[in-house]
């Protein structure tokens, strides 16, 4: 998830902008003049604000239909909600800067961002409002954030939730809350998520965590961990931190989703990985660190390969063909990505799985490779122990993405990592 979708999330908080009309409604029956009252005190520019109607409800509580901000920087968000409904904060609570507003209803809350990339800061006074509700409840929630080269398109759809003990000081940005959150679909780039549920989301200060969230990357399960520091801190980015747990997923699916190209490495990986965003890294530079298990791995070579190519590799006792792949078996994988690319920094198989003595004692039995995929290209390299007089290692080097890939003998050059 990026940083900016995270804050977007993060920033439910956007009751807000219902609960400052709020404040003012309490000190004005016109519509247009707390409108505009609202404006001076959030220093938004005149008529950036706007309500279809007032809906006054009875015991202190008051319903605004069509709520809507158009925002004055393109790196802030506009925003509409159909339907907020909360208390009308008390009067001594004004005075004291700060104001309840009960229990908050947000339906069709709809957040739009031009452009993804920080919001001029603002500096909270010692005056500064605070904004409390007991619960916000929020229904048919949406997040769109548009393309900002490098930073790929992001929506999140159907997003539902229940936060609880919510203070915010807008003019800081400093959160804090407990709750939960859930979302149908989110698609970050190539990403596609579905059935996202954060069942435990905690906000303190400048930090939101969310210790279990899960969600499902077509039919794979992913549990993760999410941490978020920095919000809304006067200088610098806030940090994220994801720490992700993935059972039988398809690593030709993730290397895809991270290059938009196919992967002549295939199988499918149990294993964690930790996704570092935000703070010193530049604008686009997020990645993924991950220690995998990969099942059943092959290595991509197709049908192609010349005929003497082919018989030697069926002969060979360090590598085995199964069709128009080489196969890895059982394998440990130490990987990193980012957007466009995908290392391979450590693919060590251990076993084949041979009982033949003499093909574990010539090297089989210890498979390495390594290499890296990109959009438009990829290499991977495979070597093992030869075992033989004179000849320490012997491998393969598969270049091109499938299905135009070349095979050739590694040198010593290309052995050395």
């Amino acid at each position: 998830m990026t940083t900016r979708a995270v804050r977007l999330l993060a920033g439910l908080g956007l009751l807000a902008l219902g609960g400052g009309v709020l404040v003012f409604a309490r000190l004005s029956s016109d519509p247009d003049e707390l409108l505009r009252a609202f404006e001076r005190g959030a220093g938004m520019p005149e008529d950036s604000v706007s309500i279809d109607d007032i809906e006054w409800l009875g015991g202190g509580r008051v319903a605004l239909h069509g709520l809507e901000v158009r925002a004055a920087h393109p790196a802030r968000p506009d925003v509409r909600i159909r339907r907020f409904e909360a208390d009308l904060p008390g009067l001594r609570a004004l005075r004291e800067g700060e104001a309840h507003l009960g229990h908050v209803v947000l339906e069709g809350l709809s957040i739009e961002l031009q452009q993804q990339r920080p919001a001029p800061r603002r500096e909270a006074g010692e005056d500064a409002l605070e904004l409390c509700a007991h619960t916000v409840v929020v229904d048919e929630g949406r997040v769109h954030a548009a393309r900002d080269a490098p930073l790929p398109e992001v929506e999140i759809l159907g997003i539902t939730g229940a936060l609880r003990e919510l203070c915010w000081t807008p003019a800081s940005g400093e959160l804090d809350a407990a709750g939960a959150l859930a979302a149908d679909h989110a698609r970050f780039g190539e990403i596609r998520l579905r059935e996202l549920v954060m069942p435990e989301v905690r906000a303190g200060g400048r930090t939101v965590a969310a210790p279990d969230g899960r969600a499902w990357l077509g039919d794979t399960e992913v549990v993760a961990e999410l941490v978020i520091e920095g919000l809304g801190a006067p200088e610098g980015r806030p940090r994220v931190q994801v720490d992700a747990r993935v059972r039988g997923a398809s690593l030709a699916d993730m290397v895809t989703a991270a290059t938009g190209s196919r992967s002549p490495v295939r199988g499918y990986v149990t294993g964690t990985g930790r996704l570092h965003a935000g703070g010193e890294l530049p604008r686009g530079g997020a990645w993924w660190s991950a220690n995998l298990y990969l099942g059943d791995g092959t290595v991509f070579i197709g049908e192609q390969l010349p005929v003497h190519a082919r018989a030697a590799l069926k002969l060979s006792p360090w590598f085995r063909l199964d069709g128009g792949a080489i196969a890895l078996g059982d394998t440990r994988v130490d990987a990193r990505s980012g957007r466009g690319w995908v290392a391979l920094d450590q693919v060590v198989v251990d076993s084949h799985g041979d009982d033949d003595e003499d093909v574990r004692v010539r090297g089989r039995d210890r498979l390495e490779a390594w290499g890296r995929i990109e959009s438009d290209d990829a290499r991977v390299v495979l070597s093992t122990d030869a075992g033989l007089p004179l000849v320490d290692k012997v491998g393969l080097v598969v270049e091109g993405l499938p299905p135009d890939v070349r095979v050739k003998l590694a040198g010593k050059q290309d052995l050395q990592r």
